[in-house]
């Protein structure tokens, strides 16, 4: 599947909410991918997350990683949100292979969403956003392949 390249915006702190122009904005770069996506540099409270905004609308849920570069993040997100809308909707209790090289994903419930501001004010006519954390734990090796 060929993904064209979203753009991504880097955020310091834990929240930040959007200026009207910025909304306007995202919002047509949510309209022209089908989601756009957003990065909260770690603080002394927490890791980074970088997360989607968008699949909200969608009736999906918003998909979240923690602890990881920007750049990874987005390619990650990315990937797991166009399976999401081709139909392979990530739900908690699942494991994702094949996104990332020797990695699963397992797909958890992610019940506190405040880290994901940007979301909760694309997504605010929705209701209350849900989401889900995508968590990368290494596949292991089996003997003769390497």
């Amino acid at each position: 599947m060929s993904l064209i390249r979203r753009t991504a915006a880097l955020t310091r702190g834990r929240t930040r909410t959007t200026r009207p122009d910025e909304t306007s904005a995202l919002r047509g770069e949510i309209e022209r991918y089908g989601w756009a996506l957003r990065y909260v540099e770690a603080t002394d409270h927490g890791p980074s997350v970088a997360y989607t905004v968008g699949l909200g609308l969608r009736g999906l849920p918003e998909l979240a990683v923690r602890g990881l570069a920007p750049e990874p993040s987005w390619t990650l997100l990315n990937d797991a949100a166009g399976r999401a809308t081709a139909g392979a909707i990530p739900v908690p209790g699942a494991v994702l292979t094949g996104v990332v090289a020797g990695v699963a994903l397992h797909v958890r419930p992610m019940d506190d969403t405040t880290a994901l501001a940007v979301a909760h004010e694309v997504c605010a006519s929705r209701g209350r956003v849900r989401a889900v954390e995508l968590v990368a734990v290494p596949e292991p090796v089996r003997a003769g392949s390497a």
